[in-house]
């Protein structure tokens, strides 16, 4: 999926997270969280536009990423 999106001028970042267990919840979306902020902050210098920031996932990465996106304390 990654190299399609690239194909197409998208600049592609892949996460990954704490995993329960061994790790409590809410580790692993704080995880997530944090990585989108770096995305967001550092971005640019990879020719990306912060403002414009795709989150998608498979199976418990799309889960965690629609928490993200869906409740801005995290």
């Amino acid at each position: 999926m990654a190299a399609a999106m690239v194909r197409r001028g998208y600049v592609v970042v892949a996460v990954n997270y704490r995993f329960t267990p061994p790790h409590s919840f809410p580790a692993n979306v704080q995880d997530v969280a944090s990585a989108i902020a770096w995305v967001h902050r550092h971005i640019p210098r990879y020719g990306g536009d912060s403002e414009r920031i795709f989150l998608m996932g498979h199976s418990a990465g799309a889960h965690l990423a629609s928490m993200v996106g869906a409740d801005a304390t995290y």
